[in-house]
């Protein structure tokens, strides 16, 4: 099941200025997002020194720089991005889930001292700023976009932020009843499949089995459309239920009588036009390996 949830979001003077909220990590942060005053550092966790982010949350509350509904809501994500001629609509929605939600299916194991770590975060508040993010299964993606879609239409969103030219993203309330009951209903005993956001998860459960926290956690799930090349790879490996390294991967599809290519000139952004392409010369597979 999945609920609304009483949200706490800056407030209107700081919607325009995010990174002005920012609080620079102790390690990688800075490396990855620039400092605090960087135009692309925007967080929506606190980070740092548990004392500095507990002054820094305790301060955005004492100067009002956070605001609070009165309602519990639903809130939808859009973002939209243009790669070359492809124009990618991603549309999420912002709800609450149990920790412990027999059908959340977990993928990766998570390392004690990050649980820990995140418990910490968790039970100080902090970390609830952050959601996990899931998927849901494709089945239902065309009709989840249709009733966020339908949900947003001529409401002005609370918060849009511009990342880069031609990237923005846009956040609203759902304040129908109607519109509310459909996303219930959508997700009444779905299978959900957790994306990022393992170690956060854990740690939730531990604070809940500690009688800390109402047992539910903020969560973005995601709808994917096959414009979404890089979210329905790693979407699909989560159905198959682990993580596949690629030497594993390509001695099952040989065993399989597979015949391997290696499509060494194909970029990410390409993949869905090739299978386009391709999809009349019978059952194939496009299997993409991201490593850093």
């Amino acid at each position: 099941m999945v609920y609304p949830f009483n949200a706490a979001f800056y407030s209107e003077k700081n919607r325009a200025q995010l990174s002005a909220l920012a609080v620079a990590d102790l390690d990688t942060a800075e490396h990855l997002w620039g400092g605090p005053d960087n135009t692309r550092a925007f967080r929506n966790v606190l980070v740092g020194t548990p004392e500095r982010r507990g002054e820094t949350w305790q301060a955005w509350i004492t100067m009002g720089d956070i605001e609070y509904s009165d309602d519990a809501l639903y809130y939808v994500l859009h973002t939209a991005q243009r790669i070359g001629k492809k124009q990618i609509d991603r549309w999420a929605v912002y709800a609450t889930l149990d920790v412990n939600e027999p059908s959340l299916f977990i993928h990766e194991d998570v390392l004690p001292e990050g649980v820990e770590r995140a418990r910490q975060a968790t039970e100080a508040c902090e970390s609830d700023m952050a959601p996990i993010f899931v998927g849901c299964e494709e089945t239902l993606a065309k009709d989840l976009r249709k009733i966020l879609k339908s949900a947003v239409k001529g409401v002005p969103a609370l918060l849009e932020f511009k990342e880069a030219p031609g990237i923005r993203h846009r956040v609203w309330p759902v304040k129908g009843a109607q519109h509310a009951d459909a996303i219930g209903k959508i997700f009444a005993g779905a299978p959900l499949f957790l994306l990022d956001g393992h170690h956060r998860l854990a740690a939730a459960r531990e604070n809940h089995r500690f009688g800390m926290g109402d047992g539910r956690l903020l969560s973005c799930i995601t709808s994917m459309a096959e414009s979404d090349t890089l979210i329905l790879p790693l979407h699909r490996t989560v159905r198959y239920e682990r993580w596949v390294l690629p030497d594993q991967l390509h001695a099952d599809l040989v065993r399989a009588g597979c015949r391997l290519t290696e499509l060494t000139e194909l970029r990410v952004g390409d993949i869905g036009d090739y299978v386009l392409r391709h999809r009349e010369a019978g059952p194939f597979c496009v299997v993409l390996h991201s490593y850093a």
